[in-house]
């Protein structure tokens, strides 16, 4: 069976619905240059052999002056698409299969051949060895964390009544829950329960959409916001310069809402890490807190429910007792 390129990537959208358009882009052009570099081969020569040469193929490409064209966060990137298109790739394989079944003449033995031949044919091998992606240092990340002296700085800010009532909003959001730029904007109303102390948080990167509790400290500045204005990423993204300006904080490159994100994330760690109780099951419970897409069958997700890891993650969230 051939490669059905158009097909893959037809899958490989419907998979992105939700995704905003600039994200679609992103992911299509990475997946359509897997597919340019796989070109005719057969799935069954998809395997972790053709993806290690394509890693080759991305870090020695280089730009005009001789710098490396692709971030080692890029190539990382770029290789994640890859699992993606080899599962899209697999899906479409499979339907295939079925369809060539149902419509084979079963008194027909040259039909029969050719399900036989399309049976026994092999998909995307996607059995990689554990850390298969390249590891990427913190300092070559794109969006550094907020440093903390930073971060109190702009609560201090917002406490004194120097920020818009949304601004306070977003950044108690971002601070508290880690919210993207991309989710901030998706919070309504609707989504906020006083009464019951939850809040519904909708997700990109495919994280686990659902309902969150809510940090009490952070819940007289969300009712000061009506959550009824419509926000662009780009007024974000100037939403937030405006912020660390009013605060008077310095910003350093590639510095956005997602550097609250990974300021909450570093620090919730450091303090579950730091409970000899917990050292063990950090990482998880972080990760089930900021509505990271966790694997399935694992041993600790028997011993805790999403709304057992808010309680517990809240309970040693340092950020939320800065918005006291």
């Amino acid at each position: 069976m051939t490669v059905d390129s158009a097909a893959i990537r037809d899958y490989f959208l419907s998979k992105l619905q939700k995704s905003s358009s600039e994200t679609k882009r992103i992911r299509l052009m990475w997946a359509n240059r897997w597919l340019s570099f796989a070109g005719d081969k057969p799935l069954s020569e998809w395997n972790e052999t053709l993806v290690q040469s394509y890693r080759t193929k991305l870090e020695s490409e280089v730009n005009g002056d001789g710098k490396p064209k692709y971030k080692p966060l890029t190539v990382r990137l770029g290789l994640e698409i890859v699992g993606r298109v080899f599962d899209a790739a697999n899906a479409v394989h499979e339907q295939e299969k079925r369809n060539l079944i149902q419509s084979a003449d079963p008194h027909d033995p040259a039909a029969m051949v050719t399900v036989i031949q399309a049976m026994s044919s092999q998909g995307a091998d996607k059995d990689f060895p554990r850390g298969w992606l390249p590891e990427v240092q913190s300092e070559e990340r794109d969006h550094p964390a907020m440093p903390l002296e930073d971060l109190k700085t702009l609560i201090s800010a917002a406490k004194a009544g120097k920020l818009e009532p949304v601004e306070v909003a977003f950044s108690a959001l971002a601070s508290v829950y880690g919210l993207r730029k991309g989710e901030l904007i998706t919070v309504l109303p609707e989504h906020i329960d006083y009464k019951a102390g939850t809040i519904w948080l909708d997700t990109e990167k495919h994280g686990e959409k659902r309902n969150q509790q809510l940090v009490k400290e952070i819940v007289p500045y969300l009712k000061a916001y009506k959550f009824d204005l419509e926000y662009s990423p780009a007024q974000l993204h100037w939403m937030f310069i405006k912020i660390c300006a009013k605060a008077k904080i310095g910003l350093v490159r590639h510095q956005g809402w997602h550097s609250l994100r990974r300021r909450a994330l570093t620090d919730v760690l450091d303090s579950l890490s730091g409970d000899q109780n917990l050292k063990r099951h950090a990482e998880f419970l972080a990760h089930l807190f900021f509505r990271w897409k966790t694997t399935s069958g694992g041993i600790v997700e028997r011993y805790y429910t999403p709304e057992e890891a808010d309680k517990i993650v809240i309970e040693h969230h340092p950020i939320r007792l800065l918005w006291k």
